[in-house]
């Protein structure tokens, strides 16, 4: 009922975020510990959560268990599924606040405002992992 009540009987001693059990509360305190008990045996990158590993171990396995029910396509992660169907149902949640492109992630929609700004202006804003991608995008158009 934590959540309903919003009682969080577990709080982090840094950041004073709160939680309804301990085990998510130790998980957490990983963030700013950066502990990383779960190792790929492939690669060796460390994770704080078995979950995270799970997914990670896909890259190296080529496993895609998450299947679109209208094309077919196998991808990842059960998220990337739903974002996947923003294709067949052209349903795109986020928009750019500059000129109204849809996305199906928020982040993409945020990276192509500064993007747009960039080309247009000249002047960089902040850059994020996806900028630099979007940016090679527009300049080959």
């Amino acid at each position: 009922m934590s959540i309903h009540t919003e009682e969080w009987p577990h709080s982090c001693s840094v950041c004073g975020k709160g939680f309804a059990r301990g085990s998510d509360l130790k998980t957490h305190m990983r963030i700013h510990t950066r502990e990383r008990p779960h190792s790929c045996s492939v690669c060796g990158k460390g994770f704080a959560r078995d979950s995270a590993l799970t997914r990670h171990i896909r890259i190296h396995t080529g496993e895609q268990p998450h299947i679109c029910s209208v094309c077919g396509k196998g991808l990842a992660r059960d998220s990337d599924l739903t974002n996947h169907m923003s294709i067949h149902t052209e349903e795109w949640p986020h928009s750019c606040s500059v000129c109204g492109k849809g996305f199906a992630r928020g982040s993409n929609s945020n990276s192509n405002s500064n993007t747009f700004i960039e080309v247009n202006t000249g002047h960089r804003p902040k850059n994020t992992q996806y900028t630099q991608i979007l940016y090679n995008d527009i300049v080959a158009l």
